[in-house]
C-alpha cells in the first residue's frame, strides 16, 4: 500500500469514528450517510490509485 493510500485509509477511518461530522450522527439515516460516503469514496480512491 502506497503512502497516499495509507493516508486516505487513515483519514477515512478517523472520520468514520470521529464524533465530529459534517452531518451529526444523531440524525438517524442522514447522519450515517456522510460516513458511508466518505468510506466509499476512500475505497474507490484506494482501488483506483
Amino acid at each position: 500500500m502506497g503512502f497516499f493510500k495509507l493516508l486516505v485509509a487513515i483519514g477515512a477511518a478517523a472520520y468514520g469514528i470521529s464524533p465530529v461530522d459534517i452531518i451529526p450522527d444523531v440524525v438517524p439515516v442522514v447522519g450515517w450517510a456522510d460516513d458511508v460516503g466518505v468510506i466509499l469514496t476512500a475505497l474507490a480512491i484506494i482501488a483506483k490509485a
